[in-house]
């Protein structure tokens, strides 16, 4: 029997806790780790990181979750096998589904839920369409959702995971409630929360509880809701993280506006100060408040207190696409009112696109059906430079430019620099209350922009760019078009936000595979990487009948350097011989590596192990009389190398592990023989011979 299916078995139940306890799951996780790192098992060690990654992303820690998943790339080299990548996708797509990034968490769940069919895990298989089904309830397709977890329950059936049926169960009941499928969708979640129920699964109950409570109120059954909210209130009040409990008290106090007990439901949104971050409550406040405004008649305030909840939601959970409750909230005002649906309509096409040319032709495009637009531009400011990225006039683009944040004479800079609102109806008016003289932006053929708004956008309280509309006739804009762009600045704001986040996600990416490549001490690659360059050296060599050479290389001694000149001076001889080593080998059919602590590995294809140690002497006499520490301790280093070239005979990770072992064997010859000098050999069965250099190579 596998030694290590007792820890697999046991990571695989502590992932089916996260649906019953952070805190169970999270113990569990940690156990795991120790019993794997006790035993030396890579993979248990990874899968444990990973799943306390994912305990981080459900705790409200995205960032954390984030590092801690880039820093297993980096560590994984040896052990990132096929059910490591499909657990690291899984985590992945959790992360990007947190953070409203919809297409990546797609793309993640996607590769996991290959990997799982791959490797014939059932349960990650499971987890990925649930993950898909979620992201297509959060986009409100929910048909597709209906079909990935029916699909996912009926794959699930006599397995030994009922927390996951039960979630499944949930999901299946939301996506029946938005089909509006109300009697099958309470059916459902009847059936969950009895099962929530026999397995004390609490965070499931919870969000069973209120969305029945939700399927409920859409039926105006608002007596039998209230008792349930209040149970799921009882519920969510015993779980760890604050997130579910601010859910559950913003339904239980809409409810209760519902049913004109306005003071109760004030009361409990106060009582909510010393939970969880200071903004929620605050949050929740707000969107109380809405409910309010919208009983009393007053569209405006309601509007406004939505924008409050969207500017404090930013701040608490970063530039997430905020499309679920807020969107129904704003769907009940634009009935209410024909300009502020118009608005919402723009703003919900704004944030589901992460392309920022599209985000910018969509807002001129939105806007002309709201005012007169002939000239609008967007911007960014970075440090003290206003970025106008996106400018139309007269429908022509205009090319990206920037303008200082101190500039006296410009009205987009007093807009970014004091926060304030520039409303002008005539500019020749108007223009010098905000600059020192009117500089207006030129139109084609000399026609001069006479009206125009200047809205600041916002994050976290902070100015950080603007929006403005022009046009080339005065007195074109009246106030009901200064409070429509008021509303439609957070939409554009985020849009923006979360497109330059999409770029510098794509750049992070970037980084994150150069950095899962290359070994960040020395600038070589990793092992991992090493293997797959080194498949495509020995096809390139075997099929035009070229030598290719292994080599390995130990620094001498180098436990000693450590002991007695510290790491600091370890680090710089393997920083340094790892620069030089990569000068020595960077032809096209070279491949240098660091192989682990203070061995290397080169593969060097078209080069036979005559001429790789000679190349290999250089580089020894080179490095040899480097001088290392400081002038009170200086030393030198060297090393014993083993060199194995042969006619490739195949190209597989396994032929490369056979042809690696053969020139270890090699360097153990060096080493004996008292290190400082390198063993090589050309064929299987020859022995290895001691390199002696000519004259000249002397």
């Amino acid at each position: 029997m596998d030694p290590y299916s007792a820890i697999n078995s046991d990571i695989d139940d502590a992932y089916l806790l996260t649906f019953k306890s952070i805190r169970e799951a999270e113990t569990a996780a940690r156990a795991c780790l120790k019993r794997s790192g006790e035993s030396d098992y890579q993979q248990g060690i990874l899968s444990s990181r990973i799943l306390l990654a994912l305990v981080d992303i459900y705790k409200g820690l995205p960032d954390q979750a984030m590092e801690s998943l880039s820093e297993i790339i980096e560590d994984g080299d040896t052990g990132f096998t096929e059910d490591i990548q499909m657990r690291y996708y899984h985590a992945r797509g959790l992360y990007f589904l947190n953070d409203g990034v919809y297409r990546d968490a797609f793309d993640s769940f996607v590769k996991c839920g290959n990997l799982a069919a791959r490797t014939g895990n059932l349960l990650f298989q499971i987890l990925s369409a649930n993950g898909k089904g979620v992201i297509k309830l959060d986009q409100l397709e929910f048909e597709d959702a209906y079909n990935y977890f029916h699909r996912a329950q009926s794959e699930l059936a006599g397995s030994r995971y009922p927390l996951i049926n039960t979630l499944l169960l949930l999901n299946t009941g939301c996506a029946l409630g938005g089909m509006e499928r109300y009697r099958e969708s309470l059916e459902q979640l009847n059936r969950a929360l009895k099962e929530s129920e026999e397995q004390d699964a609490l965070i499931l109950k919870s969000s069973i509880l209120d969305e029945t409570a939700t399927v409920l109120v859409k039926q105006n059954r608002l007596e039998e809701a209230l008792p349930v909210v209040e149970q799921g209130y009882r519920v969510s009040r015993e779980l760890l993280h604050h997130e579910a409990v601010t859910e559950v008290i913003y339904n239980y106090a809409s409810l209760l506006l519902r049913l004109g007990e306005t003071d109760k439901a004030e009361s409990l949104i106060n009582g909510m100060g010393n939970r969880g971050e200071r903004q929620t409550p605050l949050m929740l406040y707000h969107k109380v408040a809405g409910e309010i405004h919208e009983q009393q008649g007053d569209l405006k305030k309601a509007l406004d207190s939505y924008k409050a909840v969207l500017e404090i939601r930013e701040q608490i959970q970063g530039e997430e696409v905020l499309q679920s409750v807020f969107r129904q909230e704003i769907e009940e005002l634009k009935k209410q009112n024909s300009q502020l649906r118009l608005v919402g309509n723009i703003g919900q096409e704004l944030v589901s696109t992460l392309d920022l040319g599209q985000i910018f032709n969509l807002i001129y495009a939105q806007m002309n059906a709201l005012m007169p637009v002939d000239h609008l531009s967007v911007g960014t400011l970075e440090g003290e430079k206003i970025n106008i990225k996106f400018s139309l006039n007269a429908g022509e683009p205009l090319e990206p430019f920037s303008i200082p944040k101190d500039n006296p004479d410009s009205f987009i800079s007093y807009c970014v620099r004091t926060g304030e609102e520039i409303f002008i109806r005539n500019v020749e008016e108007e223009y010098q209350r905000y600059t020192g003289k009117i500089v207006p932006f030129k139109a084609n053929r000399d026609r001069s922009l006479r009206s125009l708004i200047c809205i600041p956008l916002e994050y976290g309280g902070v100015v950080d760019g603007f929006m403005t509309v022009q046009s080339f006739t005065p007195y074109a804009y009246s106030r009901q078009d200064l409070d429509n762009l008021r509303a439609l600045s957070p939409y554009v704001g985020i849009a923006v936000r979360n497109a330059l986040q999409t770029e510098k996600m794509t750049e992070l990416n970037k980084v994150l595979r150069y950095q899962s490549v290359t070994d960040s001490l020395t600038g070589l690659v990793t092992r991992r990487e090493f293997i797959s360059q080194g498949e495509n050296i020995l096809r390139v060599s075997r099929r035009n009948h070229f030598p290719a050479s292994v080599i390995i290389i130990d620094l001498d001694y180098f436990k000693e350097i450590n002991d007695r000149y510290g790491h600091g001076a370890g680090d710089e001889v393997l920083s340094k011989f790892g620069s030089l080593l990569k000068n020595y080998f960077q032809r096209p059919l070279d491949c240098t590596c660091r192989h682990g602590g203070e061995e290397f590995l080169v593969l060097a294809g078209n080069m036979d192990a005559v001429s790789a140690a000679r190349r290999i002497h250089a580089l020894r006499q080179e490095f040899s009389a480097w001088d290392f520490g400081d002038h009170h301790n200086a030393f030198h280093a060297n090393f014993s190398c083993g060199i194995y070239s042969c006619s490739p005979e195949g190209d597989s990770s396994e032929y490369i592990g056979r042809i690696i072992s053969m020139a270890d064997k090699f360097l153990y010859l060096a080493k004996k023989d008292g290190r400082k000098c390198t063993y090589l050999s050309d064929e299987l069965n020859k022995p290895a011979e001691k390199f002696i250099p000519r004259e000249t190579e002397e």
